[in-house]
This record gives C-alpha cells, sequence and structure tokens, in this order.
C-alpha cells in the first residue's frame, strides 16, 4: 500500500521545490529591478552644452565663486541618506589616490535633500575638470551596487593621465543610484 503512495509523494516534493525555486528566482529579480535604476530618467543630460556644463561644476569650488581652476579638478556629489554611496566608496578611494598621485585637486560636494541641481541627476556621481574643460560626468559604475565595472571614472583618469582626453557625460548607465 506504502508503494502506491510513492510515486505521489514524489511528485509533491518536485512541486514544492520547482515552486520554491520559481518564488525565491521571482523575488531575487524583484529586489534586482529595484536596485538597478537609470542614473538620468528625466534626462538633464541631454544634449548638454560642454562649455557651460564645466562652468556650472566650477561653481561648487571655492564657495561657489564660479573661478575655473587651471588644474585637474575631481568633484565627488553625494547626498545625505543615499544608500548608494557605500558602493561607491571603493572607486572614490581609487580615484583619490590617482588625483594625489598627481597632485589634483578634490572636492567634495554634499547635496542636501531638495536640491535641485541643474546637471546633477543623481548621485554618487562624480565630475572631472581640466583646465577648466569638462572631461567626464557621470555615475562612478553601473550594475548591482554599481560593481559592474572598474569605473567610468579611472578609465578616463588613467587616459588623461596617458594624455588623452575626452568630453564624456556617462547618462545611460543603470545601477545603485539616489535621483536629485
Amino acid at each position: 500500500m506504502h508503494g502506491l503512495n510513492k510515486p505521489t509523494h514524489l511528485k509533491r516534493h518536485w512541486v514544492i521545490a520547482v515552486s520554491w525555486l520559481l518564488f525565491t528566482f521571482a523575488a531575487f529579480a524583484v529586489v534586482i529591478s529595484e536596485q538597478l535604476v537609470a542614473f538620468d530618467p528625466h534626462k538633464k543630460l541631454e544634449n548638454p552644452d560642454l562649455s557651460s556644463a564645466a562652468k556650472l561644476f566650477s561653481r561648487y569650488l571655492d564657495g561657489g565663486k564660479s573661478q575655473i581652476s587651471e588644474k585637474t579638478v575631481i568633484i565627488h556629489f553625494s547626498q545625505e541618506e543615499c544608500r548608494c554611496s557605500q558602493f561607491s566608496e571603493k572607486h572614490i578611494a581609487t580615484i583619490n589616490s590617482i588625483a594625489a598621485n598627481n597632485q589634483y585637486e578634490i572636492a567634495e560636494v554634499k547635496l542636501n535633500k531638495g536640491d535641485q541641481p541643474l546637471l546633477i541627476p543623481a548621485t554618487p556621481s562624480v565630475a572631472i575638470l581640466e583646465e577648466g574643460n569638462l572631461v567626464y560626468f557621470g555615475p562612478y559604475g553601473q550594475g548591482i551596487a554599481c560593481s559592474k565595472t572598474n569605473g567610468f571614472a579611472q578609465t578616463v583618469l588613467n587616459n588623461l593621465e596617458k594624455g588623452f582626453a575626452a568630453n564624456i557625460i556617462v547618462d545611460k548607465a543603470k545601477g545603485c543610484y539616489c535621483h536629485t
């Protein structure tokens, strides 16, 4: 009699196991989709004027005197209570190390809740200016915990050290960002 119930019992275990796997996968997909948000969903960075952008970013230096530095300047943008900031700490440390080795200026700008900066769609983000020109603006990286890449800004800085300067604005990344 017990032999007849064994296939039914086995089927039930398979149904439970498959159901559990499907539920786990669905829950994981929901968590991931909540963490992967667009860096610039409102298209603040669409078709920017790079010289105007450099001037706007320069205003964050020296207490808003808007004097454009002739040096290479790295401006880190963050917000209070942005849970995504923890994921950019490694990128920031690497960038600051490169900056220190090359005598670049470093500025940190904490945006307050409710600030509506013109060209900063989300944080954590970074701007790199060289002799008053915008070389890079965008997130540190992309992906879950912004760790999918070594970092956009690190690549730009490494190229800058080798004499290659580009004007790059990254607005199409997806990762962990807090919108402004």
